[in-house]
Parts: structure tokens; C-alpha cells; sequence
């Protein structure tokens, strides 16, 4: 690698953070990580991407035992459960160790959602459009929404940007014949909360799931 790389990575979650650490060591390996700089931006308030309160839904747990999804060189730290599919809030202090103990957490820009990447063809490097949020609810609205112009940062330059928040945002499909009309809740599955599932439950709603 070249030496003063400034990289930006957008996404705290599984991916954004193992390209943080890959990219810490081989720039170390090259002796060029004084010069160089690291800044990882997630919309929430902590890492872990989809395991994030933010974005978990009641009970959700990993998809297959943890020994299959652990960072390379940072093994579980619980052997006991290794054969299990642990929680997602297990899975979030897990990924969380993993960004205290690579020396990542310096470089988190939390509570900080990229609006669009701005494009420097003279000097081929990159800059991004930034603004701070409250939650993941004020982070979906102004996706979908221009920023008041004060909340807005213009951030780099940045000779790397990697995009690695493939989840950050739920996805409901507004097209559907009859979705305009329908009369009762829709929700993505992010935002059922366990306290919401018990209610389902006990009011006895029925339900669809797309998906």
C-alpha cells in the first residue's frame, strides 16, 4: 500500500469492520500506519451492523453455530457455546470485542450517516456528505429526505471509500397493487421489537410475511 492512504469505510457492522482491521494490518505490515488514517461511519450509535439493537428483530440468533461465523484471528470467547446459534445481542458484544481488541474503536464516526460520496476527479480522491442523527428512525427519514443544510458535514478527502452497509436501511416495498390502501400495520422486520411480538400474541392478529 501507498503511504498517507486516508480510507473511509461506511458500515460498523461484520464486513466494515474486518476491512478496517485487514486494512490496519497490512499498512502496519508496510510500516505506513502513522502516516495513514481510518475512519469507519455507521448510522447507529455502536457497531455491529445487523446484530445492532437498532436493527434486530425479537429472538433473532445467527444462522448456524458460532464456530462457523467467528472473525479469523479472533476466536468466540465463550468454547461452551461454539456449537450453538447465539443471540444477537451475543453476537453484537462479540463483534464489539472484536473492535476493541483490534484497535478499532478510534476510528468509529458513529451516529454519523453518509448521504452521498462526492467525487474529486482532479485530485482523484473522494469526499462525503455526512450528518449526525438521533436514531435509526431520523437516519431513514433523511435517506429519504435532503438535511437541513446546518446537519450536513462535508468530510476527506479520502483516496479509498469501501461500502460495506448492505442492511442499514429497511427496505419496504412501496409498488405492491393495494399497499396504499391497506388498512392495517406494515412493518419491516427490524422493527419488531419483542415487546411488539408478545402483543401480536396476545391481541391474536393475523399476519403476512413477504419474504
Amino acid at each position: 500500500m501507498m503511504a498517507g492512504q486516508r480510507i473511509a469505510i461506511i458500515g460498523a457492522g461484520w464486513a466494515g469492520l474486518q476491512n478496517a482491521a485487514t486494512f490496519k494490518q497490512l499498512l502496519q505490515f508496510d510500516n505506513l500506519w502513522d502516516q495513514s488514517k481510518i475512519d469507519i461511519y455507521d448510522a447507529h450509535d455502536g457497531v455491529g451492523g445487523t446484530w445492532h439493537h437498532d436493527l434486530a428483530y425479537h429472538n433473532l440468533r445467527i444462522h448456524s453455530p458460532v464456530y462457523t461465523a467467528e472473525f479469523e484471528d479472533y476466536p468466540f470467547p465463550d468454547e461452551s457455546k461454539l456449537s450453538k446459534r447465539i443471540s444477537a445481542e451475543e453476537m453484537q458484544k462479540y463483534i464489539q470485542g472484536f473492535a476493541r481488541g483490534k484497535g478499532l474503536m478510534p476510528m468509529l464516526r458513529l451516529s454519523r450517516l453518509v448521504q452521498e460520496v462526492l467525487y474529486d476527479e482532479e485530485s482523484h480522491t473522494s469526499y462525503l456528505k455526512v450528518c449526525q442523527v438521533k436514531d435509526v428512525k431520523s437516519a431513514v427519514h433523511l435517506i429519504a429526505t435532503d438535511s437541513p443544510d446546518d446537519n450536513v458535514e462535508v468530510v476527506g478527502p479520502y483516496d479509498l471509500v469501501v461500502y460495506a452497509s448492505l442492511a442499514g436501511v429497511p427496505n419496504i416495498p412501496s409498488g405492491m397493487p393495494g399497499f396504499e390502501s391497506f388498512q392495517g400495520i406494515h412493518l419491516h422486520s427490524s422493527q419488531v421489537k419483542t415487546e411488539l411480538f408478545h402483543q401480536i400474541i396476545r391481541e391474536n392478529k393475523r399476519v403476512a410475511i413477504v419474504g
